[in-house]
């Protein structure tokens, strides 16, 4: 089946695979009921074939599923003795909510010295929340029942059956327009990607990949690339 789908998703010679979701598929049809690494695959930018391609060969073997050892560790024995529902919003709280949203609003928010209290991320009521089993906690799946029935006593039920409302900010039109100079020389320089562990061509061919519009190659993947390399420049971070 993997081989099948994996088959009928090959890019042609010389490309680089849409790195979406359909494109994982085939990875995680591999992968059976490893739910870390589904977890981890779900949310990666690379598919693990390209990841490869991208880390040089001072890097290579030192993440697995994307992890360092002893983060992939702890994980794994903090959700060895649960279900998959408990076991998923273990790894939510610590490499979703953990490792990038707390940090990003922490960043976001310090910048222009806004203080941000986030009442519902408190470790005591975490605890609490962790030791009620997954009929208490979960169900009914997608409804947030124990917050409706605590949390928001008095408020309008319907607050909770609108669909969500986001926004996105034009980084697409941005990377292409005003920071498409700077952008291009970096990605471009293969000194400034080997210093800091990566292949130089790979990340070429990817930023060549973006701006030919190539499918399933969107503004994310490129900004990540280009952020790291500018952090490691401005921080003095090299191999």
């Amino acid at each position: 089946m993997a081989k099948l789908v994996s088959s009928t998703l090959q890019p042609s010679s010389g490309s680089i695979p849409q790195q979406t979701r359909w494109g994982k598929l085939p990875e995680m049809i591999r992968r059976g009921d490893n739910l870390l690494s589904l977890y981890q695959l779900a949310y990666a930018l690379f598919l693990p074939e390209f990841q490869k391609q991208l880390l040089g060969d001072a890097m290579q073997g030192i993440l697995v599923d994307g992890l360092p050892a002893a983060m992939r560790s702890r994980v794994l024995i903090e959700t060895q003795s649960r279900s998959s529902l408990s076991a998923i919003s273990i790894m939510e709280q610590r490499l979703f909510l953990g490792e990038r949203l707390l940090r990003d609003t922490d960043a976001a928010s310090m910048a222009p010295s806004i203080e941000v209290r986030l009442p519902l991320v408190d470790q005591v009521l975490f605890e609490h929340v962790g030791r009620l089993s997954d009929d208490e906690r979960y169900h009914p799946l997608g409804k947030k029942s124990m917050l409706r029935r605590i949390g928001l006593r008095g408020l309008d039920p319907a607050l909770f059956e609108r669909p969500k409302s986001g926004f996105v900010l034009p980084f697409n039109r941005w990377i292409r327009t005003g920071l498409g100079k700077i952008m291009d020389q970096t990605m471009r320089d293969p000194i400034a990607a080997k210093s800091i562990g990566l292949n130089p061509d790979a990340v070429r061919r990817l930023w060549q990949a973006f701006n030919d519009g190539a499918p399933g190659i969107y503004w994310t993947r490129v900004w990540a690339i280009y952020v790291f390399i500018r952090w490691c420049q401005r921080h003095g971070v090299y191999l």
